[in-house]
């Protein structure tokens, strides 16, 4: 793979990496050439099959589990600046495991204090974030956070849609000296996006303390072309800010946020009502 991609590396504009569900991780030397070196990439798509459009093209090569590093991605700068359409799975995004008796981040009183470990994982994370946000033209972006196991294998239920990445869809506590991190504002200059799919679930443990009326106000400003995204599973669980969200986007005549309903092994989509 990586002696075609560096040969044909100028001239591609789409690439789909799919496979049988025991594909694994892909090799290391070929992400980073894709980032790298394909300059003139438009899509881009490494991550399991779904039905939902844009990305039922996929639909011919079957269901793959490929992935990548949180490592491979943050090798080199990214070069594909011109990307519409980016389908990504990743792992080793997970905050690191916290000693018994220890709150998760999110939920330490302020100043918080972060372990080393956890220092380092936001500066590996925000430097991922930063990197997409700087694909100015994307349109569709689905993103997966992909959990292994003790044995470095795809964990079960590992393309579960109720995940998140941490602090990614959240501003942060400027209120208090020391407060929680976030790293939305990276975001900021997606201003073409419509589609945010994979594990932007907010409503995890993390998401419903990070989550709220600033970030609902921020999306409503930042992504006005927004269409649809998977914040949540039911409409049963659709925050106050983001029932906001869809009656602001009404009344000016913009776009819907969507939410997807997971039922019976499929997914719907369907408007807030």
């Amino acid at each position: 793979m990586n002696a075609a991609i560096q040969r044909h590396s100028i001239v591609l504009q789409r690439i789909d990496i799919t496979g049988p569900k025991t594909a694994g991780d892909i090799n290391r030397f070929s992400v980073t050439s894709i980032f790298s070196e394909c300059l003139n990439l438009e899509a881009l798509y490494i991550g399991p099959y779904d039905h939902l459009e844009p990305f039922d093209h996929l639909e011919a090569y079957g269901h793959s589990e490929y992935y990548v590093t949180l490592d491979s991605v943050l090798k080199y700068p990214w070069r594909c600046t011109g990307l519409t359409d980016l389908r990504l799975s990743i792992s080793g995004c997970e905050m690191p495991p916290v000693d018994p008796g220890i709150q998760p981040y999110y939920l330490r009183p302020a100043p918080i204090a972060l372990s080393e470990a956890e220092t380092q994982h936001f500066v590996r994370l925000e430097c991922l974030y930063r990197q997409i946000g700087a694909l100015t033209a994307l349109r569709h972006l689905w993103l997966d956070t992909v959990p292994l196991n003790s044995q470095g294998q795809l964990d079960e239920g590992a393309y579960d849609i109720n995940l998140s990445f941490p602090a990614m869809l959240n501003l942060p506590d400027t209120a208090t000296e020391g407060g929680r991190p976030g790293y939305l504002d990276h975001l900021s200059g997606l201003k073409q996006l419509s589609w945010l799919e994979g594990s932007v679930y907010a409503g995890t443990e993390e998401t419903k303390v990070t989550m709220g009326w600033a970030e609902a106000r921020w999306i409503n400003q930042n992504w006005p072309r927004l269409s649809q995204a998977n914040f949540f599973s039911h409409q049963s669980e659709v925050r106050e800010p983001f029932a906001w969200l869809y009656k602001r986007r009404k009344e000016d005549g913009g776009v819907l946020p969507y939410v997807v309903v997971a039922q019976e092994g499929y997914r719907y989509q369907g408007g807030m009502r």
